[in-house]
């Protein structure tokens, strides 16, 4: 589908009339179309996009099947897009490529005009297909850097190579593909300090376990990218609607540009529900000490070299009127490239998890576009007192019968 301008994207979410309709069909490996299940998606279902999970996107579907092998669950992967159409302006948009396991249930048995008996329906949980990195890498895994000489983003798209995905479904930016590995990487079966795999912004490293549970754990393919691409200030890896494996700078949503203008001002042309809500959060601390852990030359990080770095978040000490809340007393630990990287991470990290931010819970009509960390405008003095605002999407859930979806925003400016 060719890009849309501003005016198409308005007249399709904010035209008074639409039409909207879902489609599913199966692809292989590859991501290549193999055939066509849209007459088999029994109505209702959803896509659900949450930034701070390891897995982004989610779906919760019902498809009557003949049988559950009609699906071959182990390499075949379920593509869902929606199409809408509205003044004049039609769009058929992929709102998710899930894998998804093979059903030990049914919910009933249906009937579909072209088949000459009742189908049987099976309701599946799929996820995106960076669900498949999370298996363990084996006993370890090392990335050479062959002397500083292999570019960063080679070395992560090797990494996905190994890991079973072919390299016509990955999608890399390449705007620091000259920037080198500054040492080998090597993920031992065991280990206590790695990435914790959530999308923290960057990518970054951090002093967590893998499994999330207090321990040390297995690295997964999913630590070893993240920890790559990190270096250069990434985000964590991610899937796109069309299931492509997605390496992307992180962009601070304060200098990135707005996609749509969601409104409340004109109740006659409000794209927002009356039922939305804002909370101001806290952060648990409001000063961090990032520590910058592959140095070239191993040496010791600290504040003179550049190692040891701080950030202090001045809105959550203002929120709390003047009051400093302390110091987190777990220094976040980070790979990086150059001191330039390490600060661009620290600040990421911080911008997306450290400090006090303001979120909003709200309905709209239906936007299919919806994609990874979305920046928008909200028009809603009611509800912020004051003018638009630059937002961020933290969470998202898009009905495929073209019911109202549901947002979480971080307010940005």
């Amino acid at each position: 589908m060719a890009a849309l301008t501003a005016d198409q994207r308005r007249t399709l979410i904010l035209h008074p009339s639409r039409d909207v309709s879902a489609q599913l069909e199966i692809v292989g490996p590859d991501l290549q179309f193999r055939r066509d299940l849209t007459d088999r998606l029994q109505p209702g279902g959803s896509v659900e996009w949450t930034g701070a999970s390891r897995v982004h996107r989610t779906c919760s579907i019902t498809v009557a099947l003949a049988s559950d092998s009609d699906v071959d669950w182990r390499t075949e992967l379920l593509r869902l897009s929606m199409t809408i159409t509205a003044g004049g302006v039609t769009a058929r948009v992929a709102v998710g490529t899930f894998q998804c396991a093979r059903p030990d249930r049914s919910a009933g048995t249906v009937s579909v005009d072209q088949f000459a008996g009742p189908l049987t329906a099976y309701q599946l949980s799929g996820q995106d297909v960076t669900s498949l990195l999370d298996r363990q890498v084996g006993y370890s895994y090392s990335l050479n850097s062959a002397g500083g000489t292999v570019n960063v983003l080679n070395g992560a798209v090797q990494v996905l190579s190994d890991a079973g995905f072919p390299a016509s479904t990955v999608l890399v930016d390449s705007s620091r593909q000259g920037v080198v590995l500054t040492q080998d990487g090597t993920w031992p079966w065991f280990q206590t300090n790695t990435s914790d795999d959530a999308d923290a912004g960057a990518g970054a490293v951090q002093p967590k376990d893998v499994s999330g549970d207090g321990d040390s754990g297995p690295a997964t393919w999913r630590t070893v990218v993240n920890d790559t691409v990190g270096q250069v200030v990434y985000r964590a890896v991610w899937a796109d609607g069309n299931g492509y494996l997605r390496l992307t700078p992180y962009l601070d949503a304060a200098n990135a540009p707005a996609t749509f203008d969601w409104s409340a001002i004109d109740p006659l042309y409000s794209s927002i529900s009356v039922d939305r809500s804002s909370q101001l959060e806290l952060s648990q601390f409001n000063k961090v000490t990032y520590v910058w852990t592959n140095m070239p030359g191993d040496v010791v990080p600290s504040y003179g070299n550049g190692g040891l770095y701080d950030l202090t978040d001045d809105a959550d000490i203002a929120a709390r009127g003047g009051a400093q809340r302390g110091t987190d007393p777990t220094q976040v630990q980070l790979q990086a490239a150059t001191v330039d990287d390490f600060q661009a991470q620290a600040a990421a990290d911080f911008a997306t998890q450290r400090r006090a931010v303001v979120t909003v819970s709200a309905k709209t009509v239906p936007y299919p576009l919806a994609g990874h960390f979305d920046v928008h405008t909200l028009g809603d003095p009611a509800l912020l007192g004051r003018g638009p605002v630059k937002v961020q999407a933290t969470k998202w859930t898009l009905p495929l019968d073209g019911s109202p979806m549901s947002w979480e925003w971080t307010v940005i400016s």
